[in-house]
C-alpha cells in the first residue's frame, strides 16, 4: 500500500503540467491579502479635491449641495479628522445637514432664489418630529422608549422663517464644531448613556403599564405592547453599558468600539424589538406567510435568543477590550480569514483538475493496463490514489496557511493577526486567532472534499477527463447558490438537513452571534432564525457520509470494470 501511494503521489507532482497549476494555485492564494492591502492603501482616510464648481447663476440645489460638501470636507480635514475615525462616522452626516439648512437658508435671505423652490427642495432639513411620536437617533433609542421611525408635519415656504433659521443654523453649527473638535469621548460617552438612562425610565414606566393592561395574560391583547416594553429596557441597559465601557476606551479602541456600538447594536436592538411575540388575533391579521401562530412564536424565539447572544457577545468584545474582526481598520485578522476563504476555493478547483487527470488519465494514455498487472488488488489502488489526493490537498492547505498568515501580518502587521475570535455557546467562548483561522481554511475544504469526490467518481465511472470535470465544477461554482436555498427551505423540507446541500460550504455556518447580523442577507433570514438547529457538527458528519458514499461507488464501479486491451 505505501509503494502504491508513492508511486500515485508521483504522478500527482511529476507531471508538468501539473506542477505549473500547482505553482499558479500558490500565486493565486497570495493575490487576496496583497489586494487587500492595495486597496487599503488607496482609502488611507483622506480627503480629494473637488474636479467640479458651480457656476454662480447655478441651480440653487446644486449650489447647496456642493457648498455644503465642500465645507463638510474642508472643517474635518482641516481639524484632521481622518475619514476612519469615529469622530467622521458620528458627526459628519449632521455637520453637513447644518451646512445645507444654512446655504438654503442664504439662497432665500440673499434673495438668490424664492422661498417656495426652497421649501419644496430642502424643506426636510426643517421638519421636526410630531410629538406623538418618540424621535430616534443613529438607530439609538433616545428620549423614549418606542423605536418607531417619527412622523413629520408637511412643510411649506410660509412655515419657514428663513432668517430665523439661519441664525439657528448658525449656532448649531458653533455647538456642533464644538463638540467635534473639543468634546472626549468620556464626555461623549456620558451624554449618551444620560440619554440611554432617561429611556431606561421611560422605558420601565411604559414596561409597568403594560404589565398592568396585559394582566399576567388575562388580557393577550397587550401581549405585543408588554413583550415590546421588556425589550426597550433590556435594549436601554444594554446601551447604558455600552457606553461605560466606550467611556474607558484608549486612543486606539475608540473607533473601533464607536462602530460596534453604533454600527452593530443597532441592527441587534432593532431585531430584538421587531421579533417581538404578538398575540394570535394580531399574527392572524398580519401577513405572517403560511406559518402556525406556534410556528410563529417559535421563530421570534429563536430570533430574540440570537439577538442576546450578538449583544453579549458585543458586550463582552468591549468589556474586554478584544475587537470583533470586522470592526477594525485593516484588521490583519479580517484580511487572514478572507483570504484563506479564497484559498479553500483555489484548493478545491485544483483538485477537481488534479483528480480526474490522475484518474481519467489513466484510461486515456493507457496506463491502467499496466497499473492492473502489478499483484495489487483493485481496492488497494483506489485507495492509494485516494491517500494521494488527500496527501496533495493537505499540502496546499498547509502551504496557503502559512503564505496567508506570512504575508497578511508582513503587510498589515501583528496588531490584531493573534486576538482571539469571540464566538457563543451558552456564554462567550474566546477562540485563539490562529484556530479559528485554521478552522476557516479547514471547513470549507472539508466541505470541498464532497465536491472533490464527486470528481474521483465521474472519472471512474465515465473515463474521459473532460466529461468527469463537468458536474464538480457546476457543482462547486454554484455551492453557495445552493446552499443559500437550502437553508431558507430546511425548515419546511426537514429532509434536507440529511443531504450534504445545507453544508456545501461549512465555513458558512462558523460564524459569531454579531456575524448573523452583519451577514444575515446572504443566509440568515432577518426575521426568523429558522436555522439555529442546524449543527456544524452534524454538518461534518453528513458531509463525511457522502464523501465517502462517492468513493464506494467509485470503488465497486472500478471493481468490476473491464479494462479493454
Amino acid at each position: 500500500m505505501l509503494g502504491l501511494w508513492k508511486n500515485e503521489s508521483i504522478k500527482i507532482f511529476r507531471p508538468v503540467a501539473n506542477k505549473i497549476i500547482l505553482i499558479i494555485a500558490v500565486l493565486l492564494i497570495a493575490v487576496p491579502p496583497c489586494f487587500t492591502y492595495i486597496i487599503s492603501r488607496s482609502e488611507k482616510g483622506g480627503y480629494d479635491e473637488y474636479y467640479y464648481v458651480p457656476d454662480d447663476d447655478a441651480d440653487a440645489e446644486v449650489k447647496v449641495y456642493f457648498y455644503a460638501e465642500r465645507d463638510t470636507r474642508d472643517f474635518f480635514r482641516d481639524n484632521e479628522i481622518s475619514q476612519n475615525s469615529w469622530r467622521y462616522s458620528r458627526y459628519c452626516g449632521s455637520y453637513r445637514d447644518l451646512k445645507m439648512k444654512q446655504y438654503a437658508c442664504e439662497e432665500v435671505t440673499s434673495g438668490r432664489t424664492d422661498a417656495q423652490t426652497v421649501a419644496s427642495l430642502f424643506g426636510w432639513l426643517f421638519e421636526t418630529p410630531s410629538e406623538t411620536d418618540v424621535y430616534t437617533e443613529d438607530g439609538m433609542l433616545h428620549d423614549g422608549p418606542a423605536a418607531v421611525s417619527p412622523s413629520y408635519e408637511e412643510i411649506t415656504a410660509d412655515d419657514i422663517d428663513f432668517a430665523k433659521e439661519l441664525e439657528k443654523a448658525k449656532a448649531d453649527l458653533a455647538d456642533l464644531e464644538y463638540n467635534i473638535t473639543e468634546q472626549s469621548v468620556k464626555e461623549y460617552a456620558q451624554s449618551r448613556a444620560d440619554s440611554a438612562k432617561k429611556t431606561l425610565e421611560a422605558a420601565k414606566l411604559q414596561r409597568a403599564e403594560a404589565s398592568a393592561n396585559y394582566g399576567d395574560g388575562k388580557n393577550s391583547a397587550y401581549l405585543g405592547a408588554f413583550n415590546r416594553a421588556k425589550a426597550d429596557v433590556e435594549i436601554a441597559e444594554y446601551q447604558i453599558s455600552a457606553y461605560k465601557a466606550f467611556a474607558e476606551a484608549d486612543k486606539d479602541e475608540e473607533d473601533w468600539m464607536f462602530s460596534e456600538i453604533e454600527g452593530c447594536l443597532p441592527m441587534v436592538f432593532s431585531t430584538l424589538r421587531e421579533s417581538c411575540v404578538e398575540d394570535e388575533k394580531t399574527f392572524i391579521s398580519e401577513d405572517y406567510g403560511d406559518r402556525t401562530y406556534e410556528q410563529y412564536k417559535r421563530e421570534c424565539e429563536k430570533t430574540q435568543s440570537r439577538a442576546r447572544e450578538a449583544a453579549i457577545t458585543v458586550q463582552y468584545s468591549l468589556d474586554n477590550k478584544i475587537p470583533l474582526s470586522d470592526y477594525v481598520q485593516n484588521s490583519t485578522k479580517s484580511t487572514v480569514y478572507g483570504s484563506l476563504g479564497t484559498a479553500a476555493a483555489i484548493t478545491v478547483i485544483v483538485m477537481i483538475i488534479i483528480t480526474v487527470t490522475l484518474i481519467a488519465g489513466e484510461y486515456s494514455n493507457g496506463t491502467i493496463r499496466l497499473l492492473l498487472i502489478r499483484p495489487k488488488t483493485r481496492s488497494k489502488i483506489i485507495i492509494s490514489k485516494f491517500l494521494a489526493l488527500m496527501t496533495c490537498a493537505i499540502l496546499i492547505s498547509i502551504v496557503g496557511f502559512v503564505l496567508v498568515y506570512g504575508i497578511s501580518t508582513a503587510l498589515f502587521g501583528v496588531s490584531d493577526a493573534f486576538v482571539p475570535e469571540l464566538m457563543y455557546s451558552s456564554g462567550v467562548i474566546e477562540v485563539p486567532a490562529l484556530v479559528y483561522g485554521a478552522l476557516k481554511l479547514i471547513l470549507p475544504l472539508f466541505s470541498g472534499m464532497f465536491i472533490i469526490s464527486i470528481a474521483f467518481m465521474m472519472a471512474t465511472v465515465t473515463e474521459k477527463i473532460a466529461v468527469a470535470a463537468v458536474l464538480p465544477f457546476i457543482v462547486d461554482m454554484f455551492s453557495g447558490v445552493v446552499q443559500t436555498i437550502a437553508l431558507s427551505l430546511i425548515e419546511k423540507f426537514s429532509f434536507l438537513r440529511f443531504t450534504a446541500l445545507p453544508y456545501l460550504n461549512l465555513g458558512n455556518l462558523l460564524v459569531s452571534p454579531v456575524d448573523r447580523f452583519i451577514y444575515r442577507p446572504m443566509i440568515f433570514s432577518p426575521d426568523a432564525a429558522v436555522y439555529s438547529d442546524i449543527s456544524l457538527l452534524a454538518g461534518v458528519i453528513i458531509i463525511a457520509l457522502h464523501t465517502l458514499a462517492m468513493y464506494i461507488i467509485a470503488l465497486a464501479v472500478f471493481r468490476k470494470k473491464e479494462i479493454k486491451s
